[in-house]
């Protein structure tokens, strides 16, 4: 019985495709981080939990940091784990970006 080289060194790995290798792995772990980090800053979509801590958070110091009154959400998304942080005034019960929210209505610091 010949056994192939990567056998010993890569045992899971073999049982698919004898090309994958620790480097891809990695390059594939690293660009799943990079897209649920692009997802997070611009989208303001990440796991449920770490969502509705901020949208707590949020809460919390939301007159403190905003000149409107507006009240945080972690709503759901398509993708079953994750949620989005959504902002709703609460004058007007409308939904206000999160960009907008920062840049229009943050209180300045002295």
């Amino acid at each position: 019985m010949i056994r192939h080289p990567h056998y010993s060194m890569f045992p899971f790995a073999t049982a698919f495709n004898s090309s994958i290798t620790p480097f891809g792995t990695s390059l594939v772990v690293a660009g799943t981080l990079i897209v649920l980090l692009l997802l997070s800053i611009f989208w303001d979509i990440g796991p449920t939990f770490v969502e509705k801590a901020e949208a707590r958070f949020q809460n919390r110091y939301a007159a403190d940091i905003y000149s409107i009154p507006v009240t945080f959400d972690a709503k759901p998304t398509l993708v079953p784990g994750f949620s989005r942080l959504t902002a709703i005034r609460a004058d007007k019960s409308q939904a206000i970006g999160a960009w907008a929210l920062r840049f229009n209505h943050g209180r300045q610091v002295a």
